[in-house]
């Protein structure tokens, strides 16, 4: 193909007209990468054109071959020695060129638009604030993290939010859905918030806010569903409380930590969190309650691991996780006021049969500021029984002492059998083998609990309680 003029003319006028991108060097940029992508792709539009010239002048007609045989003779004939081309051959040579000026000329254009005109920028500086792949936040990143949190009544909210972006190492990378319900008096989740003005960044511009009436809410399990319901493609997912204190460079410690994680998509970092610094809780011990059969998780405080430890356990007042994680296992929206610990056990049990695998780790970045448990109003006493019986359904929990599963299928209401399929448990692994990691024998009622936290962990009040308790 190269031993002719036209085969080998396309590939020097392309080694000139992308010398500069094509074998780059240098920085990475969103402009140089963008010059680079429009590089290679001409490239790879003339070459298909070269190619196909190529084969109907080889398998052309008898006329056609004789041409391309002459002028295989082209080059060989010594420097400065070449023939005219002629006939059909001229023709294609002739239209490769006038395709490669008018790509040329393409090029230049598509180069002055992303590059700007820098000789303005440099007489006004103020210009470089302009939109533009350079300078803006969240250009050629993919640590984008989307936090979701439910606020119902919590006068903390506004204080979680700006301290949150606050202390970001990345604030601009940081993305919120909050749903909040709340009375005419007390403040937005939002309202410490600075108004957007002319910053280049503004933490407003990365908040969702969806505003459910208090006569709506049905309890924090449900407020986060609507929370993840806000989110739009980031990387990452966090589940908070809306009363939640944020160390400095919070997010670049979640990341950090989560890539030194086990290879593998399906991790989550998640325990409840403590009270105050240089402390790191676990769910260390539970007892089954006999009325409702399920476990009922309670905290220690564990001596400080030097590494994230493996947990069978989450609490979602802090979790964090690739966001596949809302795709294969969503928060589940039929969960209302659940009591307790319930819906952490419950979700726990659906990570470990999707094959999602929990870490703790040493010191979270991130506290947790005691608050009023959220009660059912009597309209949601009804509903609060339902879901319990949804979350003993999909637990396979029995009765002590006769043995009998707690709840059967026929005595779910409607509601609560409402898509236990996508919100119920995976197939990837099993929930006896969840009650044998976890050693709990739902039928005895017997717990094992020795082996979820270290040696030396100091007992801690049951979820509910005071000092470092679960709520949410």
């Amino acid at each position: 193909m190269f031993t002719n003029y036209w085969g080998f003319f396309p590939y020097v006028r392309i080694a000139s007209l992308f010398r500069m991108d094509v074998i780059g060097g240098g920085a990475s940029s969103p402009r140089r990468n963008l010059r680079r992508s429009a590089s290679l792709s001409a490239l790879a539009v003339i070459t298909v054109l070269v190619i196909v010239v190529t084969v109907f002048s080889v398998r052309g007609s008898p006329k056609q071959q004789q041409a391309t045989a002459a002028t295989a003779q082209l080059l060989p004939g010594g420097v400065g020695q070449t023939k005219p081309l002629q006939g059909d051959l001229l023709k294609d040579a002739l239209a490769l060129e006038s395709l490669l000026v008018d790509l040329e000329t393409k090029l230049a254009k598509l180069k002055s638009v992303v590059d700007g005109d820098e000789n303005d920028v440099a007489k006004d500086p103020s210009k470089q604030r302009r939109f533009s792949l350079k300078n803006h936040p969240t250009a050629g990143s993919e640590n984008t993290i989307f936090v979701a949190m439910g606020n119902l009544r919590d006068t903390q909210c506004a204080s979680t939010l700006q301290l949150m972006y606050g202390v970001a190492a990345q604030p601009s990378l940081v993305y919120a859905g909050v749903v909040e319900s709340r009375e005419p008096a007390d403040p937005s989740c939002v309202s410490a918030l600075p108004e957007c003005q002319t910053e280049l960044f503004c933490p407003r511009d990365n908040i969702r806010l969806r505003n459910v009436p208090m006569s709506e809410a049905r309890g924090p399990t449900h407020a986060r569903y609507l929370a993840t319901l806000l989110y739009r493609g980031q990387k990452y997912i966090l589940l908070v409380d809306a009363h939640t204190v944020f160390l400095p460079q919070w997010d670049q410690s979640l990341l950090s930590t989560y890539a030194r994680l086990p290879r593998t998509a399906r991790k989550v970092i998640s325990q409840p969190l403590a009270v105050e610094e240089n402390r790191t809780n676990f769910y260390c011990s539970a007892a089954i309650d006999p009325a409702g059969a399920m476990p009922e998780l309670a905290v220690g405080v564990v001596p400080l691991p030097a590494a994230p430890m493996r947990t069978p356990w989450v609490a979602q007042q802090f979790l964090f996780a690739d966001a596949l994680l809302l795709l294969e296992v969503p928060v589940d929206p039929f969960l209302d006021f659940v009591q307790g610990t319930a819906d952490d056990v419950l979700l726990s049990a659906r990570l470990w049969t999707h094959k999602w695998d929990v870490f703790a780790m040493p010191l979270p970045p991130l506290l947790h500021k005691g608050t009023l448990r959220t009660t059912a109003p009597g309209a949601g006493l009804e509903l609060q029984a339902e879901s319990m019986k949804r979350v003993q359904y999909l637990m396979h929990v029995f009765r002590k002492d006769t043995g009998t599963v707690m709840t059967g299928s026929e005595q779910l209401s409607p509601r609560a059998k409402s898509e236990l399929g996508l919100y119920g448990m995976g197939h990837k692994r099993t929930l006896d083998s969840f009650y044998v990691a976890t050693r709990i024998n739902p039928k005895s009622h017997i717990i094992d609990s020795s082996k979820w936290c270290p040696k030396d962990t100091k007992s801690g009040p049951k979820a509910g309680g005071q000092g470092d308790e679960v709520s949410r």
